[in-house]
């Protein structure tokens, strides 16, 4: 742009009106347009470079030009006029300008000269614009070229580099400033190539995904793929190409490799169009159709199948499901064979996810399904019940031999818990779930049931499987019928341990559990008892009737020992006529004794045998063991107590031991004795007095049990009593003593105070006790109140349920109840309430240990005189033999006492006149 200076007086009204549009387009210019003369001196200023620079016209025109510039470029404007001066045109370069503000910014100027009428340059024009935003745009745009990890680059139309990024120096390993100006082809180790699509950019104008190789400054090679289009001046004229070259090295050879794992894949692979056509086939396929790829290339898939309906159908439900997999088909070859296969396929996507095609995999399947076959042949002609089970205990598929067990379907089987097929399920399952945590199970003994009911006993071993990666999918499992064999295993062990005539135990089973009864036995402080039983006079039988008829005699007598017995104790025949009995637990010896007897009793029926009637008696030698006791030597011992008893005569028992003999002896004879005594009522009662302490009067009696033996004269309850109550015979003695009572209530109406009568806790848990009590209180018409019943404190401890509530029933008609002998128990305080108590009696023991000092009996007598008086119990101290007893009693508060000092028991109460002292 050249401005020329006119002045406005000479010119013309042409001129002025240009020079009138001349003003106006600078006025209302975007950009700054300055005038200044050559000697840098502002002489003109538009609005726009009002705007641009912050000045206002009346404060720049005039001024030098400089002050727009950097200090560090004022050289620059120097430079710039003289040009000018010369007549040059400065166009389009850029530099830095300031503001008013002293901001700093990117300007793009054009100065041109101004002239005079002449020619003559007299100034020079500036047009300046402020390209901060293109700056930034560009500097933006050359970030992201940098930055880019493609090879990019600007090429002339004479395919020089013009520019090049960061990664285009890296690829070629040579500095940018050495790469500007050089071929673009020589970059590349086809030269002629690169120059070829670089002319073809040139005609069509871009160029997409073009193989070639870059070489490195130290001959390394790069895989690109090179893309390229023209850039175009705002005119649309050409100004190079725009060049990116991508490096796919790593694809390339990811692509090569996967292209060799095809290959090298013996599954068939091929890519299919969505028109159903192969693109692309691996050798395997070949191999598998016997066609050279080129043929294969653009044929149906389908066709290779001995069902293309199914093939194709297969395939259109890949593309609609997206994946297929383990669909069975069968390729047929070109020359006829047939190959099983598995065909697997997946749809292939573009970037978008657009699908392109399907990826198929068929893999050669005939050898697995002959070893199928072959297996699935081996597995239904197995005799063992074999199935595979579903992580969640379902049966998935079963043999036929399961079926056969079960009698059950395979179709009802298949879906059906696996556990339900035994007699526990529970411990099936259990079974199951070890087999998952431990990956087996081995001969685990279980029981089958057929739909009919019959039992089947199986060993079960069972394994997981797994998939290739190793996750566990189920179990197999196999049952394999021992029924005859644990049978058999069973009649074996019967016959090892048992009679074969008799069916009892036989000698080594009798001493294997006697070494265990005797370790127990040893454990805990007891002692094991054994009875040789043998059978008087059997050899006669066999002599006689044959052995046959011996036979029936001893199985009949083994039935009867065995009924004689008590729970946990155990019989064996030994030999011939001999039995052996062992009592795990024996006490004391009556426990032995009574079994003797037992069995003694059911054995001496008579047996009916072939017509003749047999009186069968047995003798009987017990033993009982000592802590060095062992199974051999308490058999020996039985074995000498039994010669003696058949020395002794037969048909009778006894005791290794002699001295435990003769208590045995003794304690039967007692009882003998106690059976008659009842029976002819020898049983009497003494009184004893019971006193207040205060006065000494009488306020009641105890009632006092004496035997009147007809040959042992009087006995107390000491020498009686124990086995009273351990063979139960404390019932009938207690009866009689309570009549006695009764009657003698009735006969004295003026008796003082109640008549107390002992009670044992085998009484009380006797049926009827209760309403024999108040059938002999309503026959002799006596008021229950006159009667206290006195219960035993330590056999409060052992009272069941219905002997309590027999207590109950007897307070509630009016009778009293006195807890006896307190003290020397553990009964808690709690029986006090928890029964309803009438009194306490304070152990004789107890009585006999008070002293004139503080004592612990002393301390003890004080405090239960004042429990007995809170609960307004009566307290009766026992045993009183001794003044200073009676006072020490009543000083700690005792009410009343009974003892050798007030009175001892006699046949009839005492009044007080007859009292001690009175």
């Amino acid at each position: 742009m050249m401005i020329t200076a006119a002045s406005p007086v000479n010119a013309g009204p042409d001129a002025l009106e240009k020079s009138q549009l001349l003003a106006a387009i600078i006025e209302n210019a975007n950009d700054a347009i300055i005038a200044k003369t050559l000697d840098g001196i502002i002489t003109s200023w538009n609005p726009a470079a009002e705007r641009m620079y912050g000045y206002a016209s009346g404060e720049i025109v005039g001024t030098s030009v400089e002050r727009l510039s950097p200090q560090d470029q004022t050289g620059e404007i120097t430079s710039v006029l003289a040009q000018v001066k010369a007549g040059e045109y400065c166009d389009g370069f850029e530099t830095l300008r300031v503001r008013k503000d002293g901001t700093v910014f990117p300007a793009s100027l054009a100065v041109s000269p101004i002239r005079n009428a002449d020619g003559v340059v007299v100034g020079a024009s500036t047009i300046a614009r402020d390209v901060t935003s293109a700056r930034r745009v560009f500097e933006a745009a050359r970030s992201m070229i940098e930055s880019s990890l493609d090879s990019l680059v600007a090429i002339s139309p004479e395919g020089l580099i013009t520019d090049a990024n960061e990664a285009t120096v890296t690829a070629t390993g040579i500095p940018r400033v050495e790469l500007i100006g050089t071929a673009f082809s020589d970059c590349f180790t086809e030269p002629e190539k690169a120059e070829a699509i670089y002319e073809l950019v040139f005609e069509k104008g871009m160029a997409v995904d073009y193989p070639l190789t870059m070489r490195h400054r130290d001959g390394t090679l790069m895989e690109v793929l090179y893309n390229a289009s023209v850039y175009r001046d705002v005119e649309g004229n050409v100004l190079g190409v725009f060049a990116a070259a991508r490096d796919v090295t790593a694809a390339r050879r990811a692509f090569v490799a996967a292209r060799s794992m095809l290959e090298t894949s013996l599954d068939s692979l091929v890519a299919i169009s969505p028109e159903g056509l192969i693109t692309d086939a691996n050798e395997a396929t070949v191999k598998a159709i016997g066609i050279p790829r080129v043929e294969l290339i653009g044929t149906a898939f389908s066709a290779y199948f001995t069902e293309p309906e199914k093939a194709d159908a297969i395939y259109r439900q890949v593309f609609e499901k997206r994946m297929g997999l383990g669909y069975p088909l069968t390729l047929r070859h070109r020359d006829g064979t047939l190959t099983e296969v598995l065909y697997n396929a997946s749809v292939y996507r573009d970037a978008s996810g657009n699908v392109l095609a399907v990826f198929a995999a068929a893999r050669d399947v005939t050898a697995l399904r002959r070893a199928f076959e072959a297996a699935r042949s081996m597995i239904e002609s197995s005799l063992d019940s074999l199935v595979a089970i579903s992580p969640e205990g379902l049966i998935t598929d079963a043999n036929e031999a399961t079926v056969t067990a079960t009698g059950i379907p395979r179709v009802e089987l298949i879906g059906t818990a696996f556990s339900e097929c035994f007699t526990e399920p529970q411990k099936a399952e259990a079974i199951y779930q070890l087999v998952f945590e431990k990956g087996m199970a081995v001969d685990y003994p279980l029981t089958m049931r057929h739909r009919d009911g019959t039992l089947m006993e199986v060993l079960y071993n069972a394994s997981v499987y797994r998939d290739v990666d190793g996750n566990v999918l189920g179990v197999f499992a196999a049952a394999r019928d021992v029924t005859g064999v644990r049978q058999a295993q069973e009649a074996l062990i019967y016959q090892a341990f048992h009679d074969p005539l008799t069916g009892l135990h036989n000698r080594a089973w009798i001493l294997d559990i006697l070494d265990v009864d005797l370790l127990a036995a040893k454990r805990v402080g007891h002692a094991v008892g054994a009875l040789f039983v043998d059978l008087d006079h059997f050899k006669a039988v066999n002599d006689s009737l044959g052995h046959a008829a011996g036979d029936e005699v001893l199985t009949t007598v083994a039935h009867r020992i065995v009924a004689a017995l008590r729970p946990g104790d155990r019989v064996g025949r030994i030999g011939g006529d001999e039995f052996v009995i062992v009592i795990q637990d024996v006490q004391d010896v009556q426990d032995a004794l009574r079994c003797a007897e037992r069995v003694s009793a059911s054995i001496s029926a008579d047996i009916e045998v072939r017509g003749h009637r047999i009186m069968p008696t047995v003798s009987i030698g017990i033993a009982t063991s000592t802590p060095t006791s062992n199974s051999d030597s308490l058999l020996r011992d039985a074995d000498s107590a039994l010669f003696r008893a058949k020395a002794s005569g037969r048909a009778r028992w006894h005791f290794f031991d002699s001295a435990m003999n003769d208590q045995a002896v003794a304690r039967r004879t007692l009882e003998e004795d106690l059976h008659e005594g009842i029976a002819r009522s020898e049983f009497v009662v003494y009184y004893q007095p019971i006193v207040a302490l205060t006065d000494g009067r009488v306020v009641g009696h105890e009632a006092l049990v004496r035997w009147a033996h007809p040959s042992r004269g009087l006995l107390r309850p000491g020498d009686f009593l124990n086995v009273a109550e351990a063979t139960g015979l404390i019932k009938g003695i207690g009866a009689q003593v309570l009549r006695q009572v009764c009657a003698l209530l009735a006969e004295r109406s003026d008796l003082p105070g109640p008549v107390s009568v002992n009670v044992s806790a085998v009484e009380l848990a006797a049926p009827g006790w209760l309403a024999n009590v108040q059938a002999l209180l309503t026959d002799h018409g006596v008021d229950a109140a006159r009667i206290v019943i006195d219960v035993n404190e330590t056999a409060v401890l052992s009272l069941t349920e219905s002997a309590r509530d027999a207590l109950v029933s007897v307070r509630g008609i009016g009778a009293g109840i006195h807890l006896d002998d307190f003290g020397t128990g553990y009964s808690p305080i709690s029986v006090l309430r928890q029964l309803p108590v009438t009194g306490v009696k304070l152990d004789l023991r107890l009585v006999q240990e008070l002293t004139e000092r503080d004592s612990p009996a002393n301390a003890f007598a004080q405090g239960m005189s004042g429990l007995i008086t809170g609960l307004h119990l009566t307290g009766i101290a026992e045993g009183i033999e001794t003044q200073l007893q009676a006072d020490l009693l009543r000083a700690r508060g005792w009410e009343c006492g009974q003892g050798y000092l007030f009175g001892r028991p006699a046949p009839l109460p005492a009044t007080e006149r007859e009292l001690p002292g009175r």
